[in-house]
C-alpha cells in the first residue's frame, strides 16, 4: 500500500489549485486528475458534487482558460 504524504493539500484545496491552473478543461477533467493523484473516489464525490462547489470550480476553470487564451468549453 502506498503511503500518502501528510503534506499534501486537502481535496478541496487541490481541486481549486487545479481549476485555477488551467490544466483542466472541465470539472470531469479535474476529477480525473484528482483520482490520478490518489484522492479517493468517495472523497471526490462527497466534496465536489454540490451545486455551489461545482459552479465555483467551473468559474475558476473558465477564468484560467480565458487567461490562457484557450476556448472555454
Amino acid at each position: 500500500m502506498e503511503r500518502i504524504s501528510v503534506d499534501r493539500p486537502s481535496l478541496v484545496v487541490r481541486a481549486f489549485e487545479l481549476a485555477r491552473s488551467g490544466r483542466c478543461r472541465s470539472v470531469q477533467d479535474l476529477k480525473s486528475q484528482l483520482r490520478s493523484e490518489r484522492y479517493g473516489a468517495g472523497e471526490i464525490q462527497a466534496h465536489l458534487e454540490g451545486r455551489l462547489t461545482v459552479s465555483q470550480l467551473k468559474g475558476a476553470i473558465a477564468d484560467a482558460l480565458a487567461n490562457k487564451g484557450a476556448p472555454v468549453p
